[in-house]
């Protein structure tokens, strides 16, 4: 009896003793699975070929969106429609962030669904580690801002997967008050964000692109493609990168900033040119006429005419007095028209500008919320005002 009961308790013994091997065997397998993280885990589950996207023709993109589509971590607005000019919510930023974070610690990138709206299970994700704070949006639908993404995107992955590479302490349009000033910076050190010009001008208020996106997030992800900078100090003997561009028919050209682009799918058949700037805000349009073909004509006339015609188009609108000017030895009227269109408060600035044998008409307009950032650019345009002659 005794040597039985001795041989089920080496039995017990033996038995415990797996138990524990196997709990330790397990405990051990799910300690690996924990620390299986970083950049690894970022692994290719999509093709993308050159007819994926049939919007996207600029290699800049195509350089940045491949890697980031191919990992999952960006797909398209349609099947075949990246939209790289698209601007991009707060929610779809947030839900972006949130998976490039929960991939890089071992996830698959998908956010459980919770609440009424698509991006609730992102937001609580995105609250529970510490991307944002509770409440820190108050409309999750609004187009983001650049600034509002760097902010995002600083808290998307570790200290240690965003090592410093450069030594940026000031940006040119970045204050030290500005609450995303530190995100920011951030983001420059670590070869995240480079800027738009030799500067490093961040733009941080403009709505931010998903082709822009596709930038940052293959930086985030892929080490190596991250930026050295070696930024110039900006101060009033550094001018910004000026483009210049021509009117359809070559009769005059304007010198503008990188922040502006030109419309070209957007183009009138009565326009010489359209321009907007990045976030789409500030318009502008142009429209030359031959003097020949205008009889006894009068500048002052042709702008007065000018104004009434678009005046009655708008609500409660007014204008400023016209004022005459010279820019670049070519006589100029300008005039300031204010109200409202669909509700909403536009300021539009009108020149008319002549030389020998052409008059052209530019027509700039803007929401009255930003006229404080566009006016100075408006301004601007007008005196790079030039004339192309025949034979240049």
């Amino acid at each position: 009896m005794t040597f039985i009961k001795h041989k089920h308790y080496k039995r017990l013994t033996i038995f415990l003793i797996l138990m524990t091997f196997m709990t330790n065997v397990s405990y051990a397998a799910n300690a690996a699975n924990i620390n299986q993280y970083g950049f690894d885990c970022f692994t290719k589950r999509y093709e993308y070929k050159e007819d994926t996207f049939c919007d996207i023709s600029k290699e800049w993109i195509k350089k940045s969106l491949k890697p980031s589509y191919e990992l999952g971590l960006i797909s398209g607005r349609t099947s075949d429609r990246f939209d790289p000019n698209g601007y991009v919510t707060i929610a779809e930023a947030l839900s972006i962030a949130s998976r490039v974070h929960e991939i890089y610690y071992g996830g698959d990138g998908i956010m459980n669904k919770m609440g009424s709206k698509w991006y609730d299970g992102a937001i609580i994700y995105a609250i529970d580690n510490n991307i944002i704070k509770a409440g820190q949006f108050s409309n999750y639908e609004k187009k983001a801002t650049r600034a509002e993404v760097a902010d995002l995107f600083s808290h998307a992955l570790p200290q240690t997967a965003l090592k410093a590479i450069n030594h940026i302490t000031e940006l040119p349009d970045i204050k030290a008050s500005d609450s995303y000033h530190a995100s920011i910076l951030y983001l420059y050190n670590a070869g995240i964000l480079s800027g738009s010009d030799d500067f490093g001008t961040f733009y941080p208020n403009k709505q931010i692109t998903r082709a822009e996106i596709a930038v940052l997030l293959t930086r985030m992800v892929i080490p190596s493609e991250r930026k050295k900078l070696s930024l110039k100090k900006s101060n009033q003997s550094l001018k910004p990168n000026y483009q210049s561009i021509k009117s359809n028919d070559g009769s005059f050209s304007l010198s503008v900033t990188s922040d502006w682009i030109e419309n070209k799918p957007n183009h009138s058949s009565q326009s010489n040119l359209e321009l907007s700037t990045y976030d789409g805000l500030c318009q502008l349009a142009a429209i030359t006429t031959n003097k020949n073909n205008t009889a006894s004509f009068d500048l002052l006339s042709y702008n007065a005419s000018c104004v009434q015609e678009l005046s009655k188009k708008m609500s409660k609108a007014s204008f400023t007095p016209p004022k005459k000017a010279v820019i670049n030895g070519n006589n100029a009227i300008l005039t300031a028209i204010k109200g409202n269109v669909d509700n909403i408060s536009m300021n539009y600035y009108i020149m008319a500008i002549e030389n020998e044998t052409q008059i052209v008409l530019i027509s700039t307009v803007f929401p009255d919320s930003i006229a404080k950032e566009s006016l100075p650019k408006v301004k601007m345009l007008y005196q790079q005002f030039a004339f192309i002659e025949e034979g240049q």
